[in-house]
């Protein structure tokens, strides 16, 4: 997902020229798009969340709830495509595992239609924390804090625990000076349950060759150097 941040970024370089696709690697053509003008607008407009436009020619999309209902306008759900230009199914180690001709293809993503019949991004559902009996997709959290840190980048993971199922924990990239009071401001105003009760700060966010950064890394790090002790206000403890 394209994050503000970095929007504001690549538009300091280029201007106004940056064209949002949606895809995937078994829909051989974008499933989305939306073109620089409404990008820019979008941005421009300070909604926060990932829009990726509207399907493209030959794309159904839908969105489904969690018992498989197709869900309204605006809520979110698991993004479901059928498209002219998908694969026709998966190579196994069983043989070829053809999808039905109309079938829809589970992506794997979270995100919701709005009323204009645009398509945004909400996460991936193996990215969801659970915690406290709730569920949150890190990128909801990752939004609300974006703006108390500037142009520094963060990334929410959730991390084990027996109190709260999994706390949820934010890593800053290079926070800046103050940092600390800010998120604070911030975090008080949030949701009880969506609040993050573990911060770190790291030099570097891991990343994979593309960019993408690395949740399960951080989480992996993090556990590696830490105890976390249980409880209703967890914290972090140096591994001896």
């Amino acid at each position: 997902m394209l994050k503000p941040t970095l929007y504001a970024r690549a538009k300091a370089c280029f201007g106004p020229v940056i064209r949002v696709t949606y895809g995937k690697s078994e829909v051989f053509n974008p499933i989305t798009v939306l073109e620089a003008d409404e990008t820019d607008a979008w941005y421009e407009s300070g909604n926060g969340d990932a829009c990726v436009g509207w399907p493209a020619a030959g794309v159904e999309i839908a969105i489904r709830g969690e018992a498989g209902e197709l869900a309204a306008a605006g809520d979110s759900g698991e993004i479901m495509i059928r498209a002219q230009h998908m694969m026709t199914g998966y190579r196994t180690a069983d043989g070829f595992d053809p999808l039905a001709p109309d079938e829809f293809h589970d992506t794997g993503d979270l995100g919701y239609l709005d009323p204009q019949g645009r398509l945004h991004l909400t996460g991936r559902t193996a990215d969801v924390i659970k915690s406290g009996g709730y569920k949150i997709t890190p990128e909801e959290v990752e939004r609300l804090l974006a703006p108390a840190l500037q142009s520094s980048e963060v990334a929410v993971v959730g991390i084990p625990s027996e109190y709260w199922g999994e706390v949820i924990l934010a890593a800053i990239e290079r926070p800046p000076p103050g940092w600390e009071q800010r998120i604070a401001t911030v975090v008080q105003n949030m949701t009880d349950y969506k609040r993050p009760r573990l911060m770190i700060a790291l030099d570097e966010l891991p990343r994979n060759g593309i960019g993408k950064v690395l949740r399960s890394a951080i989480r992996a790090d993090v556990l590696s150097r830490f105890r976390i002790t249980e409880g209703p206000r967890p914290r972090l403890e140096p591994r001896e």
